[in-house]
């Protein structure tokens, strides 16, 4: 956010807000168009343009205003995630198969339906797409032309109880991530590897043995940009832990020593400046560590389940999305103090600050929302 702004607020807007004058995050633009729930919703790098990805088998195009420009069909069924490249001349959308790369005038590029498709993603630079496959057993990168470019096959075929496939492409790193559930150990529990973007693999960690033996899911796995550190989160058990990118343990982020028990979710996530840590598991609070895993502080969230953490781009806020049926969200700073609630009338799916950081992107049901943050924030 702009520093200026946050210094100088307009009182006359902050009076209104306080007294119920003035809806708290205004609504800027709906996009309603589709027939089926909307999976995601992104931006476009320069923050002109709004993707939407939906079970009604469409990814959708539209100006930030909510004005409508294309319609791109997926052929095969739902629609579960779509972005532009960085450079926003193109899209790429995954569908239950396949994903599909667009040009912005809606022609298709490339398909890649080689095998069934779980994850579809671009690169950091924006050359290459990414694709993975967790039945297949395949990572696979190519070029905008559907050229194969690099083929990791034969090392994620070695897994043979992989079921789980990730990706953090912040910098150069691509995490390839194979964490099982079940009752017996396997020397491939907890492994995690890292490509660089032109498939070099650059190390494989064999990090949490506690996956197998405690049968947790891997939730997220988030890098440091100068690969120093791993945070780790989980479903089904475990508290969020921090790892030094030689897979050794730092630390477990354990803030309530009572809750060693089962955890139904845990989240975590650096600051932007990478300096501190949030997590939450699953509970009514949120927990703010240094980066050496030290706890610093709680925060309430209204007692609700916290369902996904959000920095805005300056790391003095926190957006708060509960795992509420209305679709309740909640910003607070860094103290716990509420700056304001938000209900958008049914569960939140997927949201993100714009590129200047002023407004947010909610997906919720069958539509996408634009909302003001207030000026005064």
């Amino acid at each position: 956010m702009d520093n200026t702004e946050t210094n100088h607020p307009n009182w006359k807007n902050k009076i209104k807000y306080f007294f119920g004058l003035k809806e708290y995050f205004p609504k800027k633009s709906i996009f309603n168009e589709h027939k089926g729930t909307v999976h995601s919703a992104k931006f476009s790098q320069n923050g002109e343009y709004v993707v939407t990805a939906s079970s009604d088998a469409t990814a959708r195009v539209w100006r930030t205003d909510g004005i409508p420009l294309l319609v791109l069909p997926s052929n095969d069924g739902y629609v579960f995630s779509a972005e532009f490249s960085c450079g926003s001349d193109a899209i790429l959308m995954r569908s239950e198969n396949s994903a599909r790369l667009f040009s912005l005038d809606g022609k298709i590029i490339s398909i890649f339906d080689d095998y069934k498709v779980d994850n579809a993603l671009f690169t950091h630079d924006g050359k290459y797409i990414i694709t993975s496959s967790i039945s297949d057993r395949k990572l696979t990168l190519w070029d905008f032309d559907g050229n194969l470019v690099l083929d990791k096959s034969h090392i994620v075929c070695d897994i043979i109880d992989l079921n789980y496939i990730l990706f953090d492409y912040k910098k150069n790193m691509i995490i390839c991530s194979s964490f099982t559930r079940g009752y017996m150990p396997s020397k491939n529990n907890g492994f995690l590897y890292i490509f660089s973007d032109s498939g070099e693999l650059l190390n494989e960690l064999y990090i949490d043995s506690d996956c197998c033996k405690n049968q947790y899911m891997l939730n997220k796995v988030v890098v440091k940009h100068d690969s120093s550190m791993i945070l780790t989160s989980y479903y089904a058990g475990g508290h969020p832990k921090l790892w030094d990118k030689k897979g050794v343990l730092i630390k477990e982020l354990i803030a309530n020593p009572k809750s060693r028990g089962y955890i139904q979710e845990s989240n975590a996530i650096f600051s932007p400046d990478e300096k501190t840590i949030l997590t939450h598991e699953h509970g009514h609070e949120i927990y703010l560590w240094d980066i050496n895993g030290n706890l610093l502080t709680s925060i309430k969230t209204g007692g609700q389940y916290a369902r996904d953490l959000l920095f805005n781009p300056n790391g003095d806020f926190i957006l708060i999305t509960h795992r509420h049926e209305h679709g309740h969200t909640t910003l607070v700073d860094l103290k716990g103090k509420k700056i304001g609630d938000l209900f958008l009338g049914s569960r939140v799916i997927s949201v993100e600050y714009s590129p200047d950081g002023k407004s947010l992107l909610f997906s919720h049901g069958n539509c996408a929302e634009l909302r003001e943050i207030p000026i005064f924030v």
